[in-house]
């Protein structure tokens, strides 16, 4: 069943494309290296705490986005090494024989991230990267948004306040 499986998919779409996907694993590192670097080297010279609350709320912004990266890295990780014997063997982890024997191409997404297993007939299930991936991106660069337009609008209030000082005096 399983030497049959690979032979009616290796004619179809194979999932993501492994120069594409090294791309975005490569642009996640250096992502994830330059914001988690400016969030170290800012928070140390403060002595650990941001003085304002724009300094604040980018603060947190900064480690919402380093999360963020650091979980789709995590998933991309998880798809860099499925080559299609891989593939065959995540679909038929997450969905079972009966699914993985109808299983007739595979898939890649990269958003949301995921290898959905395509079923003959119709249909497909998500397979290769952890559940609990998506959700956390998700919610970390929603949270990364929020409080970068909190951050934003404190900045603007500040600069409004010390601008209407600067011209009373």
């Amino acid at each position: 069943m399983r030497s049959s499986m690979l032979t009616v998919a290796s004619g179809s779409s194979s999932g993501h494309d492994p120069g594409v996907l090294l791309s975005v694993v490569l642009l996640c590192f250096v992502g994830l290296a330059v914001c988690g670097g400016y969030l170290i080297v800012s928070t140390s010279r403060r002595g650990g705490r941001a003085n304002t609350a724009w300094g604040k709320w980018r603060d947190v912004a900064l480690v919402c986005a380093c999360g963020a990266l650091a979980f789709y890295l995590w998933g991309c990780l998880h798809l860099l090494f499925l080559d299609e014997t891989r593939q065959f063997t995540a679909c038929l982890e997450a969905g079972g024989p009966e699914k993985a024997a109808r299983v007739d191409a595979f898939v890649g997404d990269f958003i949301p991230l995921r290898l959905q297993c395509h079923i003959r007939g119709g249909g497909s299930y998500s397979a290769g990267v952890p559940g609990y991936v998506n959700p956390i991106v998700a919610v970390l660069t929603l949270g990364a948004v929020a409080t970068a337009a909190c951050a934003t609008a404190a900045r603007a209030q500040l600069k409004k306040m010390s601008t209407m000082e600067g011209t009373e005096h």
